[in-house]
């Protein structure tokens, strides 16, 4: 009997954990025409804020432009795309800045529109600087971190959007949830047999 139970218990956390990685990813998808000429947008899913704000080459305040391909910035270069002006601040292209309401633990998906062999993106995660070209499977960037709660997409060469972004946690994080999850559920067998001995 006491077996049994415990391999219940192991059995339906074993479940919750599949459950909850299956539904856990959180994709902010940006495909939409609803221009605002506003600095910054909000966008919600399951209780998680995303903040996202366009700057112009010279740091200063742009315009989100949002398009069924994705959200650019409301100037040239790159008829509203995130792109850099060839011919001022060579060094700086218009920027993007996505902020997250709490602190996130894994890895990260962005999904670039109107991509073409002409474009080339630099993404700032935790301070570091990753370049990202246009040789990439269905124009998408992928990384790691142990934490982050913003990052920055800033174009480099041509023009591009941003389509969407998925946040998938970190598995360790779900184990983690799991083992905590089983031990309750040991504790409480423990004291059901104590009760009722």
């Amino acid at each position: 009997m006491k077996a049994r139970s415990i391999i219940k218990t192991i059995l339906a956390v074993t479940a919750l954990c599949l459950s909850l990685n299956s539904s856990a990813s959180l994709i902010f998808n940006f495909q939409d025409n609803k221009n605002d000429g506003n600095h910054t947008v909000d966008y919600e899913v399951n209780g998680i804020v995303l903040t996202v704000s366009a700057y112009n080459p010279n740091n200063s305040d742009g315009i989100i432009n949002r398009s069924n391909r994705g959200l650019g910035v409301n100037t040239n270069p790159g008829n509203n795309g995130i792109g850099r002006n060839r011919n001022r601040n060579r060094n700086r292209g218009e920027y993007l800045v996505f902020s997250f309401s709490e602190l996130f633990y894994g890895n990260i998906n962005i999904t670039f529109g109107n991509w073409s062999n002409n474009d080339r993106a630099r993404i700032t995660m935790n301070s570091e600087n990753t370049g990202f070209g246009a040789n990439r499977p269905n124009n998408m960037f992928t990384s790691s971190y142990a934490a982050f709660n913003s990052f920055r997409v800033e174009g480099r060469r041509g023009s591009f959007r941003v389509a969407n972004v998925e946040l998938v946690p970190e598995p360790s994080s779900l184990a983690i949830i799991g083992l905590g999850l089983l031990g309750l559920g040991v504790r409480r067998f423990k004291n059901a047999i104590r009760d009722f001995s």
